[in-house]
């Protein structure tokens, strides 16, 4: 009986563990890639080991005889918790509490049908209460330790977690659940040492493989931690995450096309959810395949219209697509996010003239000069657009502008503004020096930079 208790015991441990699979993330650029960790996800009924409905079958044969023991019970309990039968793991469960109401491993089997239930403040305090009883239960110390790094109380579960690997070596749950606490305190190298023994313990667990992966990329190791995430989606190839996971990786490593392929398997196994398309859309721009990232940003507006990092990239993409109706909505959308920032507000107004809007265009630039403030170049790149003339005015002023940046990006707008006035001389010098004294990370650089490359110079310029 105690091998039998044993062996269910060894089930629950491999068969009730979280999954680290990922959040919401954020796009990045193409540095040293950030460890994203995403919410830590407590025990699930994820079966990692065993076919336990045949366990089950021959459990109930090898006890038929003694039906109603204790250990009979818990063990019947334990197996159908392993399969998700929790009404009936309930019904089990109840029939061991009536002989031993204090005994561990029962208590211990309860909070795990409390955490199925979604009881997450009964399985706490279960788990709590099995650990008063019996200080050294690996199992309970590396559940709780779990739902205290889910709390984020994190020296809590570092120590349950270092308690239940005491208690407990060989524990899986505890050893992977401390990896995945290590790496979320950044502290790498230990992270790996924890996550080395858990995928020797179950080497068939892929997200013992992403954590892994995840710390080895923090210590600056990229080509490992490509090779984990491989494993992982070797053991679990329809994964949205794995291949996002990767295919930052690849694009850190300038392996473009390895990182567009990583994304496009991720679209494919998910086509509703919408980050796929935001590294897509990146990767599109630069490569000033902007139609390209042009499609991609609108898919991911339509998937997540609140994605707000996206809204001045996709913006751009849509200007330099000469989409302008839909830039200007992007624009305002990016103006309504960061109402400081007022080179949206104009790029919304200028992205009207250019899709033929005048009087829309006009209109919102004299609403908005009762707005921006009057002593910067905002206000007068709205007036210079509505009140002719008024260029000659701006023009004199800032050839007396000695702050580089303001003065650059005025030139931007101003510009725009001559190249909407169908002067291309005049717009191709002042954004020929936005190009030349580039600010860096600056959508009017690039965009700036296109129209000229795309454009060409003017035919008084080529004369």
């Amino acid at each position: 009986m105690e091998a039998a208790l044993a062996a269910i015991a060894m089930l629950l441990l491999f068969s009730l563990f979280i999954t680290a699979c990922a959040g919401t993330k954020e796009a990045e650029k193409a540095v040293q890639p950030e460890v994203e960790i995403p919410p830590y996800e407590s025990i699930s009924s994820l079966l990692v080991a065993g076919k336990p409905e045949e366990a089950l079958e021959a459990f109930e044969k090898a006890y038929a005889n003694d039906p109603d023991s204790f250990e009979t019970a818990l063990l019947r309990s334990g197996l159908l918790v392993s399969i998700g039968k929790t009404d009936e793991a309930k019904e089990a469960l109840k029939t061991a509490l009536e002989k031993e109401p204090d005994n561990p491993d029962a208590l211990f089997t309860g909070a795990l049908i409390a955490g199925l239930d979604g009881e997450r403040n009964q399985e706490k305090a279960l788990l709590e209460s099995v650990v008063e009883k019996a200080p050294d239960h690996g199992r309970a110390l590396a559940a709780l330790g779990e739902l205290y790094m889910e709390d984020k109380e994190y020296d809590k579960a570092e120590d349950s977690f270092e308690k239940s690997i005491e208690a407990e070596p060989d524990n899986f749950v505890a050893r992977a659940g401390y990896g995945n606490l290590l790496l979320r305190q950044k502290k790498y190298e230990e992270s790996v040492e924890q996550l080395d023994k858990a995928v020797e313990a179950f080497p068939n667990y892929p997200f013992s493989y992403v954590d892994r992966g995840k710390a080895k990329a923090g210590l600056g190791d990229t080509q490992d931690a490509i090779t984990d995430l491989s494993k992982a989606i070797e053991l679990d190839p329809e994964h949205y995450w794995h291949y996002i996971d990767r295919g930052k990786l690849y694009l850190y490593r300038g392996e473009i096309e390895r990182a567009k392929a990583d994304f496009t398997s991720a679209k494919k196994i998910d086509p509703d959810y919408f980050l796929s398309y935001v590294y897509l859309a990146g990767i599109n721009s630069d490569e000033k395949n902007w139609s390209g990232a042009l499609a991609n940003y609108k898919a991911t507006m339509e998937r997540r219209p609140d994605y707000y990092y996206a809204y001045e990239p996709a913006a751009t993409a849509a200007f330099l697509s000469e989409d302008y109706t839909w830039a200007a909505e992007m624009y305002q959308k990016a103006y309504e996010n960061e109402p400081d920032e007022h080179g949206y507000a104009l790029m919304h107004g200028i992205s009207l003239f250019e899709a033929g809007k005048e009087q829309e265009a006009k209109a919102y630039f004299r609403e908005k000069m009762g707005t921006l403030p009057r002593d910067t170049y905002y206000y007068d790149i709205a007036r210079t657009f509505v009140e002719r003339g008024y260029d000659g005015y701006l023009v004199s002023k800032l050839n007396l502008e000695k702050q580089m940046p303001l003065k650059i990006r005025a030139y931007f707008y101003l510009g725009l503004f001559y190249r909407w006035a169908g002067s291309d001389t005049l717009a191709n010098r002042y954004l020929g020096e936005v190009r030349d004294n580039a600010l860096f990370g600056m959508f009017e650089t690039e965009i700036a930079e296109n129209l000229l490359e795309k454009e060409g110079p003017s035919e008084d310029a080529k004369n």
